[in-house]
């Protein structure tokens, strides 16, 4: 406990517990001292890279071994991936997901998120006895179109 204790509060001891990050890959070019410093061989970083969607070192302007023995990449900035806001457009702001059955139960609280009740979901989805929602696996909300996404059990089980 108290190695544990150290390790977090004091960082010459967290150092020397954990290690520090190692950059490896610096503008597309591998560190091989770094390298062999942090136990890797050629091969491992190379598919610790692709692993990140990165299949050309060269376009790699930093790749970082953490110490939890995994690799953060930073791109070179043309490789970078096109946001939306580098073509200056606002996207909708991001919501979560609303299932309202999963597994054949109706979930009460997203229902109540949503203002809707037990009824509606029934006349959604042209259900007159709850039994008969227990061949569905899943059912989103989609608040766009105002329709009830549905997987059923059995579509899961013909496409295996």
């Amino acid at each position: 406990m108290l190695v544990t204790f150290l390790g977090r509060k004091k960082l010459p001891f967290k150092k020397f517990f954990k290690g520090k990050p190692i950059v490896i890959i610096s503008d597309g070019k591998i560190d091989y001292r770094q390298l062999k410093v942090s136990k890797l061989d050629f091969y491992d970083l190379l598919a610790m890279c692709r692993e990140q969607g990165y299949f050309d070192i060269k376009d790699i302007a930093f790749a970082i071994f953490e110490t939890s023995g995994k690799i953060s990449v930073m791109p070179k900035a043309n490789q970078k991936p096109l946001v939306a806001t580098d073509i200056k457009l606002k996207p909708p702001k991001p919501k979560l997901v609303k299932y309202i059955i999963v597994d054949g139960e109706i979930i009460k609280e997203n229902l109540k998120e949503i203002s809707k009740n037990k009824n509606w979901v029934f006349k959604k989805l042209k259900v007159t006895k709850k039994r008969q929602l227990k061949n569905i696996l899943f059912a989103i909300f989609d608040e766009k179109t105002n329709k009830i996404n549905v997987e059923y059990k059995k579509q899961i089980l013909s496409k295996n």
